[in-house]
């Protein structure tokens, strides 16, 4: 979850996410100091960078049509209740979905590939059960899928 924290506001985490991208462009643009088009250039890549991040803050609001979360995160939102969501990027790979409720981080939802025997969780679902069970012990609890959908899996 590190760096975020549940009740963060957009503005905060949006705050965080500069920072993580500033850290990634100060050496670049240190190293740079000496050609001022490469520094300005870098930059300008930073800010857009940035930007990008504000740009895939998505509202859930009906009546504009599918947002697309609906393949992402299947049943994990709604409509029209001041619901939002931001889709960046995890360090293990894959991407993080925060939730919003009212401008509040209220959860996090990440989405990770099943595709190597040495991944993170696995190549399989019941792989990828069975290092989350072992990672969280007694606090890991099971629930049954809320459908026989294969999204709900």
């Amino acid at each position: 979850m590190v760096p975020f924290t549940f009740g963060m506001t957009t503005t905060q985490v949006f705050k965080t996410l500069d920072d993580r991208v500033d850290a990634v462009y100060a050496d670049k643009i240190s190293a740079a100091s000496s050609q001022p088009k490469l520094e300005a250039r870098l930059d300008k890549e930073k800010e857009s960078k940035k930007k990008a991040l504000r740009d895939k803050l998505s509202t859930f609001v009906a009546g504009k049509g599918v947002s697309g979360y609906e393949m992402v995160t299947p049943g994990e939102f709604t409509y029209s209740n001041g619901e939002s969501v931001l889709e960046v990027g995890r360090d293990g790979g894959g991407t993080r979905c925060l939730f919003f409720m009212h401008d509040r981080l209220y959860k996090i939802y990440d989405v990770v590939a099943l595709e190597k025997k040495d991944g993170e969780l696995g190549e399989t679902w019941d792989a990828a059960v069975a290092k989350l069970e072992a990672s969280l012990g007694e606090k890991g609890k099971r629930y049954e899928p809320k459908a026989t959908l294969a999204s709900y899996y």
